[in-house]
């Protein structure tokens, strides 16, 4: 099945199924389902239709029930699985066995099922010590991230989560790195994607930055969770301003509008007068129909940037909701002078000429719109139906 259809298939199933995962990803289908941790292996539960693209914080229930599993786990299970790791990888020096090896030339085996054991455990400790530093536990998640490096020295998550986790808890500011450490400190690993399926989640802000900006610019776009990555990067380095410039946009192409706009606010607290944070603060204002409030930041931007015709069309289409006929046909008449095959600048035309009771000009631009706009769309007919009553004169 392709993506799409792979995803509808698992909606289906989740209606009379409950749906679980091996282990935490990142993937096509977690843009519709998150994942509830339970002991090793984790439930997907899909999101509600037109909800918070955040899944929903943990329950006090739950982190009790998954903190009595790992108590058990961790009292029986992890400390002989370490020793058995530590002493496959390190053996004695001592001992008439070893000095026979070193005779003969003989290298120890590791124990592979230990090692493949250890890896698999601390991939689900790392994941529950970043879920209970984001549940405000930092201090009970530093046992996790220390015993998940345990288990597997070279999880890379592990020791990232690990460093952090020490200085979230001293109050240490975090410093923004460039992205080319962050990619140098992958190890053997390739890719996002690897390190995540291998050793869990990352939980440090300038790692969740650079993976929300992996998802959210990868061949198959994965809005919602890059937007969990930058929200995350706002709650834990408050005074990173990259994250918001990503977040506004993605909230906005995902529908998002109030959070759009509540991130384009946030960045005009600190950046006054900031362009892109204007643009998408009055595309997010209309697409609210609060249209007055949409026009005070595009008259801002257009007078430090006169050729910006995408917020004068933004405009145009504000001040005609609003009833401001001939400021709407001002800046609709600007567009289609400079961008000729701008079909939106020709429905605005026609429209104000209709209002004004203007025949023939509403039928010469709803043609120009047609010439234009791609055909066969809802609007298009809407159109051909419109230039239909005009020809014959009905109202």
């Amino acid at each position: 099945l392709d993506p799409i259809g792979l995803i509808h298939l698992l909606r289906d199933l989740s209606k009379e199924h409950d749906l679980y995962y091996l282990h935490s990803t990142v993937g096509y289908f977690l843009e519709e389902f998150y994942q509830r941790p339970q002991g090793l292996i984790y439930q997907l539960k899909g999101y509600e239709t037109g909800g918070s693209m955040l899944p929903p914080p943990l329950q006090s229930r739950e982190i009790e029930e998954n903190q009595a599993f790992w108590k058990k786990i961790n009292g029986e299970v992890i400390p002989p699985l370490i020793q058995a790791i530590q002493s496959s990888s390190a053996p004695e020096k001592s001992g008439f066995m070893q000095k026979v090896m070193e005779n003969l030339h003989l290298v120890g085996e590791p124990d592979r099922q230990a090692m493949l054991l250890g890896k698999y455990y601390s991939h689900a400790l790392n994941h529950w010590g970043v879920e209970l530093q984001k549940c405000g536990l930092a201090d009970q998640a530093a046992d996790f991230f220390d015993r998940a490096a345990q288990l597997n020295p070279d999880n890379v998550s592990a020791q990232i989560n690990q460093q952090f986790n020490k200085d979230l808890r001293t109050v240490k500011k975090p410093v923004i790195a460039p992205a080319k450490l962050i990619e140098d400190k992958f190890g053997k690993h390739r890719n996002w994607v690897e390190v995540i399926e291998e050793d869990g989640p990352f939980d440090e802000p300038n790692f969740c930055f650079e993976l929300g900006s992996t998802l959210a610019s990868g061949g198959w776009p994965l809005y919602r969770q890059a937007i969990q990555q930058f929200e995350r990067v706002q709650t834990l380095a408050p005074d990173n301003m990259n994250a918001p410039f990503w977040l506004a946009p993605l909230y906005f192409q995902t529908r998002s509008y109030s959070n759009a706009l509540a991130t384009s606010e946030r960045i005009l607290t600190r950046m006054t007068n900031q362009p892109d944070a204007l643009y998408f603060k009055s595309l997010s204002l209309i697409q609210l129909h609060e249209y007055d409030k949409a026009i005070p930041p595009l008259d801002y931007l257009i007078s430090q940037q006169t050729n910006n015709y995408q917020a004068k069309l933004n405009r145009a289409i504000a001040n005609l909701q609003i009833g401001n006929l001939d400021a709407a046909q001002k800046d609709y008449a600007a567009v289609a002078k400079v961008a000729p095959t701008a079909y939106q600048a020709y429905y605005g035309l026609a429209e104000i000429a209709e209002r004004n009771k203007d025949t023939t000009s509403a039928i010469k631009n709803y043609k120009l719109y047609l010439t234009n706009a791609p055909p066969e769309t809802e609007e298009a007919k809407l159109v051909q139906k419109r230039l239909k009553d005009l020809g014959t004169g009905k109202p």
